[in-house]
């Protein structure tokens, strides 16, 4: 049910239909709010994301693995966080080195299966400390509105540290 209003100017009649703009403003809204969530869940840049290979040191950790691109998007940036525990909220950003020769990979990579590293996460001298975990993010440019930032895995800082 709507209400229609009408004015006349110059012998002109103007219907407005009060709900339908209102229920079309506010779906608009939140088209537009959630659009960007809607692209990242229903059609995410990379998929199957595995790691292969953890060789942890004193300062960090060496990651190499594999995954398979299924849009043709241009990578922005790996970043890292750092969770300290199991009650652990608020993550700490932590450095991702990556070589020059992964960085054009990256940006150009063809969306098909394919390999990625190494990467170097600076984590810190971390002996001693249990329950560490550390989640990494993928950030891609797949059109001149928005990124996509996709998570893509975890690492269980517990079996990977040096000396296991």
């Amino acid at each position: 049910m709507s209400a229609n209003y009408k004015t006349k100017k110059k012998g002109t009649i103007y219907s407005f239909r009060v709900l339908e703009v209102v229920f079309g403003a506010f779906l608009m809204i939140v088209v537009a709010f959630f659009v960007h969530d809607f692209e990242r869940i229903l059609f995410p840049v990379v998929k199957d994301f595995n790691i292969t290979s953890v060789i942890a040191d004193k300062y960090g950790l060496e990651v190499k693995g594999e995954f398979e691109k299924t849009r043709n998007c241009s990578c922005v940036t790996v970043t890292a966080y750092m969770y300290d525990g199991p009650e652990d909220k608020i993550p700490k950003l932590i450095p991702v080195r990556i070589s020059t020769e992964d960085i054009l990979a990256n940006k150009y990579r063809a969306p098909i299966p394919q390999k990625w590293g190494p990467w170097y996460i600076t984590t810190g001298d971390l002996r001693g400390d249990e329950d560490v975990r550390i989640s990494l993010y993928i950030t891609h440019r797949c059109h001149a509105m928005y990124t996509v930032t996709q998570k893509l895995g975890e690492i269980d800082l517990a079996k990977e540290k040096p000396g296991n």
